[in-house]
């Protein structure tokens, strides 16, 4: 689960296009699409113009371990 301040400050959520488009909800909150299989539909939807959100802020969210 990504920290609030990150999602805030880094993904953009509620700013629109500016909003991270690897965002995405998980069974335990906000999570990263990136290094997901996800990843690359997410990848194909942006190149075709076909989401709202259109950010991608970082190099993706991992847990810190």
């Amino acid at each position: 689960m990504i920290p609030d301040d990150y999602v805030k400050d880094t993904c953009k959520l509620g700013q629109g296009g500016a909003c991270c488009a690897y965002l995405m909800g998980g069974p335990n909150g906000l999570e990263c699409a990136k290094g997901t299989h996800i990843e690359r539909v997410i990848a194909t939807r942006l190149a075709a113009g076909t989401m709202n959100a259109k950010g991608d802020n970082c190099d993706g969210w991992e847990e810190p371990g």
